[in-house]
């Protein structure tokens, strides 16, 4: 069994940024229904209702009484028009909460536009008249050209001569151990794939005692005779796995060749590189072996005196 690279803090940031997300805004709605529960059990309080307006002061009650003929309303300048429309809205205590409550999302969903971890999840993101696109189309595609261009290379080593001349150094008394000679040329492309796409991946070989999770895929492979393929939807989570299965009949045996990776996502290419690494090793270690079957002399029985 090998292991893949242990994932990156950016990585994990990267996972966990949206469960945190949601955290942060379940915490603050949930501050906001526990503050309305709480006013409605005390009240608000006396001085503090919305859109009430001011009690007339002393000075003008007495004014009032002493001239009775009707005067045109005019502000002073303690009470202009800002202070009569808008005190009554902040010292309400279910605006106040209102409008805390605001605040806080607002700050909140700020700081995940903010934070780098949230722009590594955006291809494009536009705010008001800016722009900004993280990953061209363009870029991808060349990416994805290298890619596959990388993997046929790989499947043209496997057909080499050079890895059959590697598959000759596994020859032990006349005989050679296909899982091996398999476990040498999977650690070779998991060392690749590390190299040149910056990824890795974990690889078990199977005989027996196959975990019950893997079954289905390893069902799926026997019946369609090809690789399964089970990728996640979100490549960014962490807390799940891709997967890459193939069940493969080797003479009396059916080995079971479970590949997972947290950040590469199989394909097609894989499918076809891991279904030719098994029967190309199958086909050199027969062929290895009838080889030195024939030019290996049988053992002469002693003579009789």
């Amino acid at each position: 069994m090998s292991k893949e690279p242990k994932p990156s803090i950016w990585q994990w940031l990267n996972t966990l940024a949206p469960y945190l997300y949601g955290i942060g805004i379940t915490l603050i709605l949930g501050w906001a229904f526990v503050s309305f529960v709480q006013l409605g059990f005390h009240g608000p309080h006396q001085d503090s209702k919305p859109f009430s307006a001011p009690e007339p002061s002393q000075s003008d009650k007495t004014s009032a009484g002493r001239s009775p003929s009707k005067q045109p309303m005019v502000a002073t300048d303690n009470e202009t028009w800002l202070n009569i429309v808008v005190t009554p809205i902040v010292s309400s205590d279910i605006n106040q909460i209102i409008f805390r409550t605001l605040f806080y999302l607002m700050v909140w969903m700020m700081l995940f536009l903010i934070i780098p971890v949230a722009f590594l999840r955006l291809k494009k993101f536009k705010l008001f008249q800016l722009e900004f696109e993280v990953e061209r189309k363009e870029n991808a595609a060349v990416d994805l050209a290298v890619i596959n261009a990388t993997k046929a290379n790989l499947m043209s080593y496997l057909c080499s001569d050079d890895a059959k001349a590697k598959t000759w150094g596994f020859l032990h008394n006349n005989t050679i151990n296909y899982y091996e000679v398999l476990t040498y040329f999977l650690e070779e492309i998991q060392a690749g794939y590390l190299k040149v796409f910056n990824t890795g991946f974990s690889f078990q070989l199977y005989v027996q005692d196959l975990p019950h999770e893997m079954k289905e895929l390893a069902e799926q492979s026997a019946e369609e005779r090809q690789a399964a393929i089970r990728n996640k939807t979100d490549n960014d989570n962490l807390l799940r796995k891709n997967y890459l299965v193939y069940s493969y009949p080797y003479r009396q045996d059916r080995l079971v060749t479970v590949i997972s990776s947290h950040s590469t996502q199989f394909d097609i290419f894989d499918r076809h590189l891991l279904q030719l690494l098994h029967s190309t090793i199958d086909t050199y270690v027969e062929s290895i072996e009838f080889m030195v079957l024939v030019t290996t002399p049988a053992s002469q029985p002693p003579q009789a005196h």
